[in-house]
């Protein structure tokens, strides 16, 4: 697996995939992957997610689905309305699903600033 922590499927000309261009712009450890319309069917079917962009947290050699646009503004969403860590961090394990608190904890770090 990559050294890359964050991985993006961008879809070329998507306005989605913009904005979380955007939103990852400053954030040093990401990959992103360019979708072209000719290989669109190909990631939705490798990445069982049929909207485009698709963001990944990969940690050793697990990957973890952070979901789409509207699921990072809710993450995001999260951070900027509560203002205790405790809070943050069960609302962000409840809302991805994933139970390794050291996962939670890296995903928070990473995105508490975009």
């Amino acid at each position: 697996m990559e050294d890359k922590i964050f991985e993006i499927y961008s879809l070329e000309y998507c306005p989605y995939s913009i904005d979380v261009e955007k939103k990852f712009k400053k954030l040093k450890n990401k990959k992103i992957i360019k979708v072209y319309q000719n290989n669109k069917q190909e990631i939705k079917i490798k990445n069982n997610m049929n909207t485009f962009p698709q963001i990944f947290y990969n940690y050793k050699k697990n990957r973890y689905k952070i979901g789409g646009l509207d699921n990072l503004n809710d993450i995001l969403n999260i951070f900027n309305t509560n203002s205790k860590f405790k809070k943050i961090y069960t609302k962000i394990k409840k809302y991805l699903k994933i139970n390794k608190k050291k996962i939670i904890l890296q995903i928070i770090d990473n995105l508490k600033d975009l």
